[in-house]
């Protein structure tokens, strides 16, 4: 799964994870990278920029390039 906008936070510490989501909740879980859960795979990526007049403070915007390949076998 491929996710984008502003999930890395509208607000980050330098280092770290996001500290305010675009919707103002606190301390938001999968904020950019790539993780693995219960087989799953997501890739975040922390997108352009945000709908309408805001702000980003330490997450700066991002275009993502994946390639995708076919398994082998």
């Amino acid at each position: 799964m491929c996710s984008g906008h502003a999930h890395g936070g509208i607000v980050r510490l330098p280092g770290t994870d996001g500290l305010f989501s675009h919707d103002l909740d606190l301390f938001p879980s999968y904020t950019a990278g790539l993780y693995e859960e219960n087989g799953s795979v997501l890739f975040v990526t922390r997108g352009l920029g945000n709908s309408g007049p805001s702000f980003r403070v330490f997450n700066r915007p991002e275009i993502a390039v994946l390639t995708l390949r076919r398994a082998e076998g």
